[in-house]
């Protein structure tokens, strides 16, 4: 067997739950150390208070700066918080998460327009920026938050292949306005995500969370409405993840339930389109 097999097998549950064209099918040729990093992404909560080096934190964010980045704008900037009572403070405006202050390293990965503001006001200091109308497009934060987001999976890929962990963290939102004053950031600049990062307490989670099988997510040269909810496919989904909840001691429910609980609530998310107009990012504003 190959190694990239049995992390296909857990990636989607069994054997039996593998898309047809990936049953009794050779992939030796397709085995090689980044699809196995890639298919053995776990998350991490659960860290050591061993510290990460800055060269490797420089070279991860290499990696970061690495991934593809729209017409190279380079629409974000990340803030790497690293003191105990700086993460402690983030960590009660993101829902008291204890990971966040456990992990030698907590990253804020945000839109960053006020770069090219300055860019634009430098070239043009005569009512550049007023002419920019990018600068308050729904486009502009959609390239920022692609790109932040494109860059963090790239350094999250390459702190696995050295032994780190990670997890992300969407509750920085519950609180933008709190942390975009506590991390002093002007105007055009928006935290989007967190991002915890360091060294195992043991190892590197080995258990795999399964995921939705691909007939309801990839759709062939056209939207498959059909496939969205194909009740076959999502029960049989359901029960391979009720089974790893069980086996990793999660709460077992079903994920469909779990859908309807996440979107169910804000949590303080609903004052982001304040929080925006208040960083300059009036895309939300009636004009």
């Amino acid at each position: 067997m190959t190694k990239i097999q049995p992390l296909l097998q857990q990636r989607y549950g069994n054997a039996q739950a593998l898309p047809d064209v990936l049953q009794d099918t050779d992939l030796s040729k397709l085995d090689n150390l980044v699809l196995t990093t890639l298919l053995s992404h776990a998350s991490l909560r659960h860290f050591s208070d061993r510290a990460i080096g800055a060269e490797i934190l420089s070279v991860l964010i290499a990696a970061a700066q690495s991934a593809s980045t729209s017409s190279n704008l380079q629409a974000w900037s990340v803030i790497a918080v690293q003191d105990p009572a700086h993460k402690a403070k983030l960590s009660e405006l993101a829902a008291h998460q204890a990971f966040i202050r456990e992990a030698p390293l907590f990253l804020i990965w945000t839109i960053d327009l006020h770069r090219s503001t300055e860019v634009i006001e430098l070239a043009q200091p005569n009512g550049g920026v007023e002419q920019a109308l990018g600068l308050e497009s729904v486009d502009s934060l959609l390239i920022g938050t692609i790109d932040a987001a494109l860059a963090a999976q790239n350094l999250t890929v390459a702190a696995r292949s050295l032994g780190l962990g990670t997890v992300y963290v969407g509750a920085i939102r519950n609180n933008l306005q709190d942390i975009t004053a506590l991390l002093k950031l002007p105007q055009g600049v928006i935290p989007v995500f967190g991002l915890a990062v360091g060294y195992p307490q043991d190892h590197l989670p080995q258990a795999i969370k399964p995921r939705l099988p691909q007939q309801i997510i990839l759709h062939h040269e056209v939207y498959q409405k059909e496939n969205t909810l194909d009740e076959t496919a999502l029960s049989r989904y359901e029960e391979i993840l009720h089974q790893f909840q069980g086996q990793v001691g999660q709460v077992q429910d079903r994920w469909r339930d779990k859908v309807l609980q996440r979107l169910s609530a804000l949590n303080g998310r609903e004052r982001l389109a304040e929080a925006f107009n208040q960083q300059g990012l009036n895309v939300f504003t009636e004009k």
